[in-house]
Formats: structure tokens, C-alpha cells, sequence
């Protein structure tokens, strides 16, 4: 696999999808791009992508963005599918965190005269309840939707990263699609990680269950595929190293 075929990049909202897009689209040119997601008028713009001509579709080679499996089928050449996924609890978190700080989120008016459990408890959201299976599954059936996450992964997904082990999916990355990254920025990040009680984590966790039954069945998948990778330490301190240096290089350059 490589970067002459098309990538779906199927972004998951803060699963460190911002990161891994910035890597990705420095392999495409800017023509070659389509970026699915919210406008400043917190307008969906993936109608705008399925009503181009199909010749136009087909130009895409990076597709990318918050949109559900299934958008392959809008294509009649060659794809490949990539996601990143994150633990259901600091996903959750993460998220809520995110939607108060963005003034333009879809769902601030109902998050924000609310606590975290209160959000967690009481607010029904396609991101919020098994967020990451609804999306990979395409399917609103909670019997269904785990069966067909993981069916549409293992014929359709070429990479399956961990937000948790970022540096370990980046070179994970570099094996599947046959790149070369060595250095990455770390995007839409927050700087600072609440105290989580235990009784937010039993409601997230009642909420998400499908997704943490998903995320455990993947990681283990996913700490199997990394193993395969030959002289996977050494790669590994390498990536560390070279993008720990850049950091260094960069803060002293914009002093």
C-alpha cells in the first residue's frame, strides 16, 4: 500500500485525528484533498462532496473528515479506509472539554450550562453514546452496531491506530502505507486533564459500552500487529528521538 491509492481517513472527533491529518495530507497535494466537516455555520459540509460529478469524486485521493463508514461507495476506483481510535473514558472527556472551548460546536447550547456527569447522563448524542462504533459500523442498532464495526474493519480498514499509543501507531503507519514520518506536531490538544471521580467513570462507561468492548478487541489487535514489526524498539526510539529534536530545534528557532 501506498499514497498512489486513495485514503478514507475516517477522523473520529478527538481521537487525535487533527494530528494524523496534518501527517497525511503532506503526501497529497492540495487538489488532490477533500476535508468533510462543520462550517462556521455549523453546517455539515459532506452534501457539498456527494454532489460533485463523479469524475470530480474520483480526483480525491485523501478523503478526510467526520463522516460514517460507508462513504466508499460514493467512488468507483481503488480506496482504503484509516481511523484512529481512543478509550471510550478520556475520548468523552476530551470531547466535552473541546465542545466548551469551540464558540461555533454543534451541541455547545446543550453542553454548556452543564457539568460533565450531567452531559454524560442526559444528552443522547450520535458523538457522545458509542460514538466511535456508530460511526465505523455506520448502524444505530446497539445489537448490531459491534458486529458491523468490526465486519467493516476487517474488510475495509487498512490502518487501525490507538490514540493511546500514538508514537507506536505512527510507526505502525509508516509500516502499513510504506511512509517515512519522523516528526509530527501534536494538534487540538488540551493542555491540562481533569480529575476524573469514579462515579463520571461508571457513567461513561454505562454509556459506552460498545465502544469500550470495540477499543479493547482493537487494541489487542492492534499491540499484536505492532510485535510483527522488525527491529520494532529500535524504530520506535528513533521516531521518539528525532521528534523530541525537531521540538527542541523549533522552540529555539522562534526565539
Amino acid at each position: 500500500m501506498n499514497t498512489n491509492n486513495r485514503l478514507i481517513f475516517l477522523h473520529l472527533p478527538k481521537n487525535a485525528g487533527t494530528t494524523l491529518n496534518s501527517i497525511l495530507k503532506k503526501s497529497y497535494n492540495p487538489s488532490e484533498i477533500y476535508q468533510v466537516g462543520y462550517d462556521e455555520n455549523k453546517v455539515w459540509n459532506f452534501n457539498k462532496f456527494k454532489n460533485l460529478s463523479q469524475k470530480e469524486r474520483d480526483n480525491v485521493k485523501l478523503l478526510t473528515g467526520h463522516f460514517n463508514f460507508g462513504v466508499h461507495e460514493l467512488f468507483t476506483n481503488d480506496y482504503a479506509y484509516l481511523t484512529m481510535l481512543r478509550h471510550p473514558i478520556e475520548r468523552t472527556i476530551s470531547f466535552y472539554n473541546y465542545v466548551k472551548r469551540k464558540k461555533e460546536h454543534r451541541i455547545l447550547d446543550l453542553v454548556k450550562n452543564k457539568s460533565l456527569i450531567e452531559c454524560v447522563t442526559q444528552i443522547k448524542d450520535f458523538d457522545v453514546v458509542n460514538g466511535q462504533a456508530r460511526k465505523l459500523s455506520n448502524c444505530d442498532d446497539e445489537n448490531l452496531m459491534l458486529k458491523k464495526a468490526l465486519a467493516n474493519i476487517d474488510s475495509q480498514f487498512e490502518f487501525v491506530g490507538i490514540q493511546e499509543y500514538f508514537e507506536e501507531s505512527i510507526l505502525l503507519l509508516n509500516n502499513v502505507l510504506k511512509l517515512n514520518i519522523l516528526y509530527y506536531k501534536n494538534l487540538n490538544r488540551a493542555e491540562h486533564k481533569p480529575i476524573i471521580d469514579k462515579e463520571l467513570i461508571i457513567e461513561i462507561e454505562k454509556t459506552n459500552q460498545i465502544d469500550t468492548e470495540l477499543y479493547n478487541i482493537l487494541e489487542a489487535r492492534f499491540i499484536k500487529q505492532l510485535e510483527k514489526i522488525n527491529n520494532k524498539s529500535t524504530k520506535l526510539k528513533f521516531l521518539k528521538t528525532t521528534n523530541r529534536l525537531k521540538e527542541v530545534y523549533d522552540k529555539i528557532k522562534s526565539q
